[in-house]
């Protein structure tokens, strides 16, 4: 897994395997943005494949941005992500989708 923050400091784009073993990396960076922005995305297209875990990270970020009162969308959305999450019965689709 690769993570970068942009330039204006809110956009995270996320690479890579996103798996049980990256999430204490994931989380961190992702509580990291959210302390940083108000109105902040995470860029996921170069997300190769994702596990259960990840995902539930990714989930709680937005509802963590949710509690804080603060707008955080998710770009990109790769197929890896959208397979984790209807193998899981989320709704999830390819379109970009915001918190």
């Amino acid at each position: 897994m690769h993570i970068t923050k942009d330039e204006s400091g809110s956009v995270l784009k996320i690479g890579g395997n996103l798996s049980i073993e990256t999430t204490e990396e994931l989380r961190a960076a992702l509580l990291d943005l959210l302390a940083a922005a108000s109105d902040i995305s995470v860029d996921l297209s170069g997300v190769e494949a994702c596990d259960t875990a990840a995902l539930q990270v990714l989930c709680s970020s937005g509802k963590t941005a949710v509690g804080r009162g603060k707008k955080l969308g998710f770009l990109g959305m790769p197929d890896a992500v959208v397979q984790t999450a209807l193998e899981l019965g989320l709704p999830a689709g390819g379109a970009d989708r915001g918190v």
